[in-house]
């Protein structure tokens, strides 16, 4: 009895021991997943940020609202591409989350947590530019100072977001050894 108990604990410590590898193996593939959506979000974020940035300059906001119709359409083309970015931050939150369950350290498993909280955070941050982009079609808002006052607010809170994100993810590495 003592060989056969012997054998089924080899056996019992070989299975988990491929079991364990496998976890590591997939939560490896899904972080892999979740670096490429990310990826091609950052790709995104260039991409809106330079009409955005064009569309949004002091000067341009000065002129609201004459130019109502021009920051409309750039606002439209801006909220599309966010809405794309936002769709890409999702899965790859959903992917880190995944990957969390599959890690048994439990540093790793907070600063992968802190990482998919990070980009939770940003998705906040592109609902904000979002909201940005709904002020000029409010027809309550009549004149620049009015406009700015409420675009300006909006980016405090856009301000005070990233610095949520920049402290997650200095949490996160942290954690991860990075």
């Amino acid at each position: 009895m003592p060989i056969l108990r012997k054998a089924l604990l080899i056996a019992l410590v070989l299975n988990l021991v491929g079991c364990a590898v496998v976890r590591v193996q997939r939560a490896k593939r899904l972080m892999a997943e979740a670096n490429q959506l990310l990826e091609e979000d950052l790709k995104l974020e260039e991409k809106w940020v330079a009409e955005y940035g064009k569309a949004f300059r002091l000067e341009n906001r000065n002129l609201f609202p004459s130019n109502r119709e021009d920051l409309r359409i750039s606002g439209e083309k801006v909220t599309e591409v966010i809405n794309e970015s936002m769709r890409l931050n999702s899965q790859a939150a959903e992917k880190i989350d995944q990957a969390v369950t599959l890690f048994s350290d439990d540093k790793v498993r907070r600063g992968l947590a802190k990482l998919a909280a990070s980009v939770r955070t940003q998705q906040e941050i592109n609902n904000l530019f979002k909201e940005q982009m709904l002020l000029v079609s409010d027809a309550e808002i009549k004149d620049p100072k009015t406009f700015n006052e409420k675009f300006l607010r909006v980016a405090a809170l856009i301000g005070t977001k990233r610095t949520e994100v920049d402290d997650q993810k200095a949490d996160a590495k942290k954690l991860l050894g990075f």
